[in-house]
């Protein structure tokens, strides 16, 4: 009895011991392949000074991002460190309530100066970090929650000093390493930067959340308010599964978004206008060729330093024709919703219409310039005399007239416009 037991504990001991090592390397083995990958997909991304220091019960990985554009390196780069607890580890916290994961993932990421301005030094290392703690399950599930602490800050000018309040961001979400499909969430309540009571930009409650399962990824964010002193807008943006959650359309094959934003108040110069609503959407672009254009992107935008401007513009536009053919056969199509801009108490600038490619018709035209063949195109607006006349004089919204671009309407400018089978019509008369 006394051997059995004494057996048993020493295969617990063994198991204690020997787990935290063998969990250690499988993890250091994930870790290694996702940066691996993630480099190989983001040529843009310069990743440097990695290191992973793996122990026997926790590991830790230092690194530093760099921040660069097209034209210069940014004074500013984000280094982040993770400390591992190797496993298995119990954690029942997080909101996925997976009580019992392979390891534990404590990350944190922040912005470093490294410019010579000590001002700008001085703020951005009072930023706070981003903070992340994942469990990294059996199966290769992470379950994350994140935040970003809030923070207030009072900056000094020769003017003015503004003041600064972020109220903090917080999130979770899920990565499947193996498959890597993900689903995050995140929410930002406010934003603001003020330097006078009457000049303020602020921002509130930020939705954003981001998908992917096999072939479908998905994004959303939904901001509730911008405001910039008179202006305060309202934006939504929808790309795939969120717009396409009703409808019959191939998840896997095409792109397709819905943007959505509208004004309380929009002041120009002297002149207020309000309510102002935008409706976009953007259906049935060829998934696969975006995804090449964006790789193209990608690769352009790593070589920038090494290319002038013109060829920059020339390689992505040469993928552009390249691709065009694929992108027009899914019958791409614009559709104006909405656009209403109140000009007056008894005045609105509206207009709606649609814009789309027939791709049989564009897939046979001998050439590209001949676009015009395989258009299904229809818009109208109305448009208050008074906002109009504001930014053209009367002698050009005369010729408009003439040419029957225009057609006077009591208080309004009238148009028509309409494209088919090669044949435009405006106002009822055929152009061409």
């Amino acid at each position: 009895m006394k051997k059995a037991l004494g057996g048993i504990l020493v295969l617990v001991l063994i198991l204690l011991m020997g787990s935290p090592w063998y969990v250690g390397k499988q993890v250091q083995t994930f870790y290694e392949q996702v940066t691996e990958e993630t480099l190989q997909t983001n040529p843009t991304l310069d990743l440097t000074n990695l290191e992973y220091q793996r122990g026997w019960f926790s590991s830790t990985i230092t690194g530093t991002i760099g921040i660069t554009t097209m034209e210069e390196d940014i004074p500013l780069e984000l280094r982040y460190t993770s400390v591992i607890t190797h496993g298995p580890v119990f954690w029942s916290s997080l909101s996925s309530g997976s009580p019992m994961g392979l390891a534990l993932d404590n990350s944190t990421l922040w912005i470093e100066p490294t410019g010579e301005d000590e001002e700008v030094n001085a703020v951005v290392k009072e930023l706070p970090p981003f903070e992340m703690k994942s469990v990294i399950g059996f199966n290769k599930m992470i379950s994350s929650v994140y935040s970003i602490a809030a923070f207030a800050k009072t900056i000094e000018s020769e003017t003015q000093p503004a003041q600064l309040n972020f109220s903090g961001l917080n999130g979770s979400g899920t990565f499947n390493w193996g498959t890597k499909d993900f689903d995050f969430k995140a929410e930002m309540p406010s934003f603001t930067v003020a330097e006078s009571e009457t000049e303020e930009f602020a921002i509130n409650s930020v939705m954003l959340a981001a998908y992917k399962k096999g072939g479908d990824s998905s994004a959303r964010y939904d901001i509730a308010k911008i405001a910039m002193d008179s202006v305060e807008s309202n934006i939504h943006f929808n790309l795939d599964k969120f717009y396409l959650s009703g409808s019959n359309l191939e998840l896997d094959e095409v792109y397709n978004t819905a943007l959505e934003s509208g004004f309380d108040t929009l002041s120009v110069n002297d002149l207020t206008y309000s309510p102002a609503k935008l409706h976009i959407k953007l259906d049935n672009l060829d998934k696969v060729s975006m995804e090449t254009l964006k790789e193209t992107i990608n690769e352009a935008t790593a070589n920038a330093d090494e290319m002038g401007s013109d060829m920059y513009g020339m390689m992505i536009m040469g993928k552009v024709m390249e691709l065009l053919p694929e992108i027009l056969k899914r019958d791409p199509k614009l559709t104006l919703e909405t656009l209403s801009l109140g000009t007056a108490t008894d005045e609105t600038l509206t207009a709606t219409g649609y814009a789309a490619v027939i791709g049989e018709k564009a897939a046979n035209l001998p050439s590209m310039v001949l676009i015009i063949q395989a258009l299904d195109v229809q818009f109208e607006a109305a448009l208050p005399k008074a906002f109009l006349n504001t930014f053209m004089d009367l002698g050009k919204l005369m010729q408009l007239m003439d040419q029957g671009f225009i057609v006077s309407d009591g208080k309004y400018y009238r148009t028509e416009a309409a494209i088919k089978d090669g044949h435009v019509t405006i106002n009822g008369n055929t152009m061409m």
